[in-house]
């Protein structure tokens, strides 16, 4: 397969290219602002974990710091005054990226979109027996996890899935409300969360009246107390890249609100929240549409790559109102008094923003909306092109910013956004298009269910257009083996690794659509009868169906795959059965080119794609079919030590353990501060060599090329030889480990062994 430079342009008939390119400049932007990525070597396919920031952006970040004095936005001075202007020149800009209408919106920065969610629903006026937390299944965990915040007031809570319209069933009238016969698809809740206690037993949930609450505020009509509830969704699934609008809200909130649509005489005050720290980048949600969510939640890192560590929540003025925060800091109280219970809150986001906001962060927002704005541009510009001074800074008229400001950054992400959907329509048609020696297809793509990649070979698509209205520039599958069975997604990442292709695998936070994407099998799934052009495509999705859908999917597999071990992160990347447990993604943004898609497909078609074999028979010399091919163990090592050298047995063979070669990953030195080193932190491990004696019962450990330091033994251990436990830091994660003490050790002895090896690698 021939990789696409970025320099060169897409064929002009090949459908895949529409929108790609930026006009023919996008070998000099990504040269001019991500020179790093190329510099690297690598093809970077995960704009949805992070997307790199441009270095005009940076560079314009840096110049305001270098030019502008900045106080704390809660002082009087002029810098601090100063501060504040820059802090709501990036509401601002928020607002405008959002298309809010005037005075109708509120940002609260937040430390990132999982803050956000945590505040609303911390804050959020739950009442017992009253209030509902409903959200679509395929959400980011980060608005999963609100329910612990409804659950633990009482407030039931809902798994909501979009499902097909069953015209020949008799619907009742309540059911009714929720058709949308003219789409084919209706909102229904398909799971409520039962709480459980910490031994995992269902408890009951307490039904106290409404208006006992703190959470039930009277109704406006003075028809009684009016409790509130919560629907979350997500503008854009961060695993499948599947899109869907506000609609989806709307039909379930009118469902319940009744025929009328209308809050008016309902016991139950309905708010959405839309997750759109995917979407915000290249396709932001219009806020100014009739059916805009109530809040929004932002991550800015998300948008531009930079500043991380802030995000905000965008909500309505008068949802505001009716959030309660128990905790109030510095910042945002109007009122308050530490020798009595009389706090009063500040009004409007202010009120919410708790402590001293991350302002030099947050300054730097405005200039990633405007770095975004001059991708409408055409040409897009850089930063110092054209005229005006390279060196201004922002706010003082400089050419940077009047530029930016003949176009917004929504125009910038739609540009955007058409070239990252031509890079990742082109890496889903290529995937789909690879094929096994026998024809079997080596990938399932997961959405692309209303996008119809130009793909001629025998991949499948599992994805479900019921209330999909687009597909982001991401690209989610799974390798499949010549008989069906999935490879691993361990497997897959190693091979992208070893290849310089950064993708993204496992569950991608998004636990409801990693299970049921995973679970589906593909032999049972049911072909789409409304797309006879296109028998690829296999029923399924974030929304699921009527048939076999995600309401009719098996429950409990991620409860029952940690019980068997695994934990999220983790390597277990199949279960007992051989089915995946999570997903390969790629995902593609303003700075991505064909070239990093193709170097993706070629990456799976070299290492999981089996071709045919051909063998030549020695005697005759005439080609016959393909042979088993045979492997031969040339030789075995092992590494006792984590990080250390290797211990080849000279008599080329080892008994195996419990976990794999007998003594295999052992043992590992760890810091006083409970941090176990490694070669990259600490060199010169890789110097020792350990040398294990069955049959002595020890492992001698010397230095390579400094025999003066003589060697130090430890004994192998065995039924008594396990010590008390302990829990240390490995690879950034807390790993319980055991500790080695042999009955005939005493302090002295530890003592020795802990100062050869801090003398021999020169660490403690």
């Amino acid at each position: 397969m021939t990789a696409h430079s970025p320099d060169a342009p897409p064929d002009d008939d090949d459908p895949r290219s529409e929108g790609y390119g930026y006009g023919g400049r996008i070998a000099s932007f990504r040269a001019n602002e991500f020179a790093r990525i190329d510099d690297s070597g690598v093809a970077y396919c995960d704009h949805a974990g992070a997307p790199p920031h441009s270095e005009s952006l940076v560079r314009e970040s840096l110049r305001m710091m270098e030019r502008t004095l900045l106080g704390n936005p809660h002082s009087a001075h002029d810098a601090g005054a100063r501060t504040r202007a820059l802090v709501d020149e990036a509401r601002d800009a928020t607002l405008t990226h959002l298309n809010a209408p005037f005075g109708e919106y509120a940002v609260v920065f937040t430390s990132g979109a999982t803050g956000a969610m945590r505040l609303l629903a911390e804050a959020f006026p739950w009442s017992a027996g009253g209030s509902e937390f409903a959200y679509t299944r395929g959400n980011h965990t980060s608005v999963v996890g609100a329910r612990g915040c409804a659950m633990a007031a009482g407030a039931k809570v809902s798994v909501v899935d979009v499902v097909a319209t069953d015209s020949a069933s008799s619907i009742g009238r309540e059911e009714s409300k929720l058709l949308h016969a003219e789409r084919g698809w209706r909102v229904t809740r398909s799971h409520e969360i039962v709480p459980e206690t910490a031994d995992g037993v269902h408890r009951d949930r307490t039904h106290a009246r409404a208006s006992d609450e703190p959470g039930a505020y009277p109704s406006t009509n003075g028809a009684g107390a009016v409790s509130h509830s919560l629907f979350a969704y997500s503008a854009e699934c961060n695993l499948s890249g599947e899109r869907r609008p506000p609609t989806v809200a709307r039909a379930f909130v009118n469902g319940e609100r009744g025929a009328g649509g209308s809050d008016e005489g309902a016991t139950t005050r309905w708010w959405t929240v839309c997750d759109a720290a995917k979407a915000c980048a290249l396709a932001p949600p219009d806020l100014s549409a009739a059916d805009a969510p109530d809040f929004v939640l932002v991550s800015y890192y998300k948008i531009f790559g930079h500043p991380v560590g802030v995000g905000a929540l965008v909500a309505r003025r008068r949802a505001l109102e009716v959030l309660t925060p128990r905790y109030f800091g510095g910042g945002v109280a109007a009122g308050v008094d530490a020798c009595e219970d009389f706090f009063v809150r500040r009004n409007g986001a202010e009120g919410f923003e708790d402590g001293t906001l991350p302002f030099i962060a947050i300054a730097a927002i405005p200039a990633g909306f405007r770095s975004l704005a001059r991708l409408a541009e055409d040409p897009p510009a850089r930063d110092g092109d054209g005229d005006g001074d390279e060196k201004s800074a922002p706010g003082d008229g400089d050419s940077i910013q009047n530029r930016a400001n003949r176009r917004g950054s929504r125009e910038g992400a739609e540009r955007a956004d058409a070239h990252a959907r031509a890079v990742a329509t082109r890496c889903a048609a290529s995937l789909l298009s690879l094929e096994h020696r026998d024809g079997a297809p080596v990938v399932v793509v997961y959405g692309w269910s209303t996008a119809r990649p130009a793909a001629t070979g025998p991949g499948v698509r599992v994805g479900s257009p019921l209330g999909v209205t687009g597909q982001g520039p991401t690209v989610a599958f799974n390798v499949l083996r010549m008989d069906g069975t999935h490879v691993g997604y361990a497997a897959v990442e190693r091979a992208c690794a070893a290849s310089g292709v950064h993708v993204r695998t496992g569950c991608c936070c998004n636990p409801g659509a990693c299970d049921y994407f995973t679970s589906l099998p593909l032999a049972a799934s049911r072909v789409d009868d409304d797309d006879d052009d296109d028998d690829t495509l296999r029923r399924g999705g974030c929304g699921g169906d009527a048939e076999g859908g995600m309401g009719a999917g098996r429950l409990g597999r991620p409860r029952a795959l940690h019980a068997a071990g695994k934990v999220c992160g983790d390597g277990v990347d199949v279960d007992d059965a051989g089915v995946a447990t999570g997903v390969c993604r790629a995902s593609f943004g303003w700075c991505s080119t064909f070239g990093d898609a193709d170097a993706l497909v070629a990456t799976i078609a070299e290492h999981f794609a089996e071709e045919e074999r051909v063998a030549t028979s020695r005697a005759s010399g005439s080609s016959t079919e393909r042979e088993a091919p045979t492997a031969t163990i040339a030789s075995v090592c092992v590494y006792p030590l984590k990080s250390a050298a290797a211990f080849s047995p000279p008599s080329g063979s080892w008994p195996l353990g419990p976990n794999g070669l007998l003594f295999d990953r052992e043992w590992a030195l760890v810091s006083p501060r409970g941090v176990v080193l490694q070669q990259r932190t600490c060199p010169r491990l890789v110097k020792l060599a350990p040398v294990i004696d069955v049959d002595a019962g020890v492992m001698r450990v010397g230095v390579l090329g400094e025999p003066e330091l003589g060697r130090c033994e430890v004994a192998l251990g065995g039924s008594n030889g396990v010590g008390a436990g302990a829990s240390v830091r490995l690879c950034g994660e807390d790993v319980h480990v055991s500790v080695r003490d042999d009955d005939h050790d005493d302090d002295a002895r530890r003592d020795d062994v802990d100062a050869w090896f801090t003398a021999a690698v020169g660490a403690p």
